[in-house]
């Protein structure tokens, strides 16, 4: 799964929302897909790290630096993308080995 690749534009500031958001839930999707097999040598976990490492660090510290700005522009939104940063946490601290798969 490829995620596309920016999500800034010319503007520092300016963040393309649906390209981020769309990068957060195709990382969410393998991070809940790695956390199911529960096995850190599974495919689906070492396509989560590979996409991780690729971008996904730098999608969520964007959308964490902006989250004001997206939750005055859509609460729904923000709140739905909370919570996939919250399973792709749960799958990086599982790959790190400080917690066990729910």
């Amino acid at each position: 799964m490829a995620l596309v690749a920016s999500c800034t534009s010319k503007t520092k500031n300016e963040v393309d929302w649906d390209v981020l958001l769309y990068n957060i839930e195709a990382l969410s999707i393998l991070a809940a897909t790695c956390l199911e097999h529960q096995s850190r040598k599974s495919e689906a976990c070492l396509d989560f790290v590979t996409e991780y490492k690729s971008n996904g660090a730098d999608n969520m510290k964007l959308f964490s630096e902006n989250v004001t700005e997206f939750l005055n522009k859509d609460l729904e939104a923000a709140l739905i993308t909370t919570q996939q940063i919250i399973v792709i946490s749960d799958a990086f601290l599982f790959m790190a080995g400080h917690n066990k798969p729910l």
